[in-house]
C-alpha cells in the first residue's frame, strides 16, 4: 500500500469570518468590473439594507445576501483592525556604570513607569535582561538618558550613553533609538522621592530608576507639544 493511501488528510473548516470575508472580496470586485465604487456601494448596503446597491453581477447581490449585515459589518472591522501597525510601549533607559534603570511607557505613550533597576554585571547579562523585559513589555522602541554637560558639551558619560545607544541598535535593529538630554533628570527624580517621603536608604535603591522614568516622561510630553 502506498504512502498516499496510508495518510489521513486533516480537514480544517473555513471559520464564519474567512468565509465573509472572502465574500466581501468578491463582491467588491465584481462591482469594481461593473464601474461602481464598491465604498459607495457596500455603505449604501449596510446602512440602508436594499439589495439593489450590489450588483447582481457574477452572483454578486445573492452572495451578499447569505449574510446578515452585522456579520458583514464584523468581517470589515476584523479586516481593517488587523491592518492597523500595532502599538509597541517605549522604554526608558538610564544608564549608570553599576546600574540600568528602566522605565516603559503604556501603549498609548502618555505615560511612563518604572519597573525595574538593573544591577549591571557585564554586557552579555545586561543586554540579556534587556531582551527579556523588551518581550515581556512589548517594547518597540527606546529612550536612553543623555548626559551632557550644563553647557552643552558631551562627557565621558555621554560618549559612554552614545556607545551604548549603539550597542542598543545591534541588538534591536528594529527599534528606535532615541538620545535624550537628560540633565537635572536625577535631581528631578530625587526631588520626586523625597516629596514621596521616602528615606535615603530607600530613595538609594530606586533613584535610577525614578530617573528613567522621568526621563521617558519627559520625552512622551515633547511628543504632545
Amino acid at each position: 500500500m502506498s504512502r498516499t493511501t496510508q495518510e489521513t488528510t486533516m480537514f480544517k473548516p473555513v471559520s464564519k469570518t474567512e468565509t465573509v470575508s472572502r465574500t466581501i472580496h468578491e463582491v467588491v470586485e465584481a462591482l469594481q468590473e461593473k464601474g461602481y465604487n464598491p465604498i459607495d456601494q457596500l455603505a449604501g448596503y449596510l446602512l440602508s439594507g436594499d439589495p439593489a446597491y450590489v450588483t447582481s453581477y457574477k452572483d454578486a447581490r445573492l452572495k451578499i445576501r447569505q449574510f446578515n449585515r452585522y456579520e458583514l459589518i464584523e468581517a470589515l472591522l476584523q479586516s481593517y483592525l488587523k491592518e492597523l501597525p500595532q502599538k509597541m510601549r517605549i522604554m526608558g533607559l538610564d544608564l549608570g556604570t553599576r546600574t540600568i534603570g528602566v522605565a516603559v511607557s503604556d501603549e498609548m505613550g502618555l505615560i511612563a513607569r518604572g519597573i525595574e533597576t538593573i544591577r549591571r554585571s557585564g554586557t552579555k547579562n545586561d543586554l540579556a535582561r534587556l531582551h527579556e523585559l523588551v518581550q515581556k513589555e512589548e517594547v518597540g522602541a527606546f529612550v536612553l538618558g543623555y548626559p551632557k554637560n550644563m553647557n552643552g558639551t558631551i562627557g565621558e558619560r555621554g560618549k559612554a550613553s552614545e556607545a551604548f545607544s549603539k550597542l542598543l541598535q545591534t541588538e534591536f535593529p528594529d527599534a528606535k533609538i532615541t538620545l535624550w538630554d537628560e540633565r537635572l533628570s536625577t535631581v528631578a527624580a530625587e526631588k520626586v522621592l523625597i516629596d514621596a517621603d521616602l528615606t535615603r536608604k530607600k530613595r538609594k535603591k530606586v533613584i535610577d530608576m525614578m530617573a528613567a522614568v522621568v526621563i521617558l516622561q519627559n520625552y512622551l510630553d515633547s511628543l504632545r507639544r
